[in-house]
């Protein structure tokens, strides 16, 4: 992507520096606009200045527009970059051929200035409302996965509060058992008294899980508490950044797309 987030980064590639000058002259006012003579120059510009579009010549000298094509697309970084393809060649055949290689456009000289950009506009505009909905549906399912998760945990307060009156219960239950051992060892049962101190026992063992389940339960409520306050605090500068997800404005500054990226690392995608 191109470092001035205000305009979308067009690359040209044709062998004839006549082409290049008058395509960069056409975009250059909306667009940032680079350029390569050639398909190797080319690849090995966009490895490291991805651009978001590239208009490319067909019929050029030592690689062809449709083996730089088929080599920007089995390139594991590089094969979304959409690619329209510019030449003289008005042939079906060809036109086949360019969207068989995944060409995204097809457009034939000699052109006018309002058509490139017409194509140039549509492609982007594509590209750009294909990120926004698979942006929204990987919102939608992390979103989507919190809720069930803090449904799921909301019994987390019932299964507190239960424990709560059980380990209460099993302290009254404990003393109780140690009344018995102190009874029957006055009363010389001291057969009784060992059973009711076993009692005891596991009753106080009882008590020391509870606890430590409860501790852990605790921790589960407060990182859900924390959540819940953090979508509060955040909602409004979510709906507004997933809004600006959905505009179909290819001109509009390219910033939107940075907000979106931010929510969605919010959201850990």
């Amino acid at each position: 992507m191109s470092d001035n987030k205000d305009k979308y980064h067009i690359h040209i590639v044709d062998d004839q520096a006549t082409n290049r000058i008058v395509l960069k002259k056409m975009l250059q006012g909306e667009f940032e606009v680079s350029q390569s003579e050639n398909g190797r120059d080319c690849i090995n510009f966009v490895i490291d200045n991805q651009p978001d579009l590239i208009l490319l010549d067909i019929m050029m000298p030592g690689m062809s527009g449709f083996k730089t094509c088929n080599e920007l697309k089995n390139s594991e970084y590089l094969f979304d970059i959409p690619i329209i393809f510019i030449t003289a060649v008005d042939d079906r055949s060809y036109i086949l051929e360019a969207f068989r290689n995944g060409g995204a456009d097809y457009i034939i000289k000699p052109f006018t200035e309002s058509e490139v950009k017409s194509r140039v506009i549509s492609v982007l505009n594509a590209i750009r409302l294909k990120k926004d909905k698979e942006n929204l549906l990987k919102c939608n399912k992390v979103i989507l996965g919190k809720i069930r998760q803090l449904l799921s945990d909301l019994t987390v307060l019932k299964q507190v509060d239960c424990m709560k009156s059980d380990i209460a219960q099993g302290s009254a239950t404990l003393l109780d058992y140690l009344d018995q051992a102190r009874l029957n060892v006055t009363n010389g049962n001291i057969s009784d008294a060992l059973h009711a101190i076993d009692d005891a026992e596991m009753s106080l063992q009882f008590s020391d899980r509870a606890s430590q389940q409860i501790n852990e339960m605790v921790k589960v409520i407060n990182q859900i508490t924390l959540i819940m306050s953090d979508d509060a605090d955040n909602d409004a500068s979510d709906r507004k950044s997933l809004e600006n997800s959905s505009t179909d404005s290819v001109l509009s500054r390219k910033h939107d797309q940075s907000e979106v990226d931010d929510l969605l690392d919010s959201l850990g995608i």
